[in-house]
């Protein structure tokens, strides 16, 4: 297996990760829920969500033989950090690259004391809530979330049934270093 490098993302980075985004949204077509499998031909994350979390310093590239595979893109907040998008070229899909970027954040979330990450998945999709469950992200009731994250998801609701999303959490030990 290839060794997987993870670096910042600068702006030169923006339409690369677009690519791989849209790369990765194909695996939403096996879906049999129309809602669901239309993620493959929405929009992408706006690009100015990713200059703000480049700029931010919270964008981050997987690299396998230094080629873009994945990229994690999040929004700061004052003590928690939200994931905006997580994606992986479909053809390194289940080689740790997701891991790795999930791993690589909560790290840094330690070193910087930030108390939480968050974000919002599909509930029963398998490398959605599942995934991220495995990993150690709760899900949190809408009463419990915070007045930041409650925007999100009245946001979301937007765009998605609720009852096919999910808003998870993982609490991070800020005292750990």
């Amino acid at each position: 297996m290839a060794s997987i490098i993870i670096r910042d993302a600068l702006l030169t980075d923006v339409e690369t990760c677009q690519a791989i985004e849209k790369d990765a949204a194909k695996r939403f077509l096996s879906s049999d829920i129309t809602e669901i499998k239309a993620v493959a031909d929405d929009d992408l994350l706006p690009p100015e969500i990713l200059i703000n979390s480049i700029q931010n310093e919270v964008c981050f590239i997987a690299e396998i033989d230094q080629k873009p595979v994945g990229f994690i893109a999040l929004t700061s907040y004052t003590n928690s950090w939200y994931i905006e998008e997580i994606s992986v070229v479909e053809h390194a899909q289940s080689q740790g690259v997701g891991n790795g970027l999930l791993s690589y954040i909560k790290m840094l979330a330690e070193i910087k004391r930030i108390a939480s990450i968050n974000l919002i998945t599909f509930r029963d999709v398998e490398w959605n809530q599942p995934y991220y469950t495995k990993k150690g992200y709760v899900s949190m009731a809408e009463e419990r979330l915070s007045e930041q994250f409650l925007a999100l998801w009245q946001q979301d609701n937007q765009h998605f049934a609720p009852k096919l999303r999910v808003c998870m959490q993982l609490k991070i030990d800020v005292n750990k270093f």
